[in-house]
């Protein structure tokens, strides 16, 4: 699991500029993970892959193969959840894999707000301008109680 602050590491992405990576976006591109299974007796475990970034037009069956063969291979042997979550990896990766492109964009905005945050110039407590009425007079620090400029 990802920690706070810690970034996404996020396949196929290498040497893509920002602008690069809207036009691909606004062109049809998508992020997409791939579930695996893998099944030692009774327990069962089913997980997904590294997120992947597939252009529009680009082709998943390479990226999402290696999983798919994982399952097909690993993930039987669980009872009773091994066939079952081995059925749903197949599935998901001969679809396409799981597209999560709305997570990952809401992530990165909501990384990128978290990094612009003004700070009280009295206290240093940071704030976010979204959670104060544009139409207030004035702007109060949750933390000190001075007047916060309105930015």
């Amino acid at each position: 699991m990802r920690k706070e602050g810690e970034s996404i590491d996020i396949i196929g992405l290498e040497g893509l500029s920002e602008d690069q990576i809207k036009f691909e976006l606004s062109r049809g591109a998508r992020f997409v993970v791939f579930q695996y299974c893998i099944s030692i007796i009774i327990l069962t475990f089913k997980r997904s892959s590294d997120i992947y970034f597939i252009k529009a037009g680009e082709g998943t069956f390479g990226k999402g193969i290696i999983h798919t063969l994982i399952s097909l291979l690993l993930g039987w042997w669980g009872v009773p959840w091994g066939p079952i979550y081995t059925i749903q990896s197949l599935i998901t990766n001969s679809c396409g894999g799981r597209d999560v492109t709305q997570a990952v964009l809401e992530a990165v905005q909501k990384e990128t707000e978290s990094s612009e945050r003004p700070a009280c110039p009295h206290c240093g407590a940071e704030y976010n301008v979204n959670d104060y009425r544009q139409d207030a007079p004035e702007w109060f620090c949750a933390q000190c109680g001075k007047t916060l400029p309105k930015e």
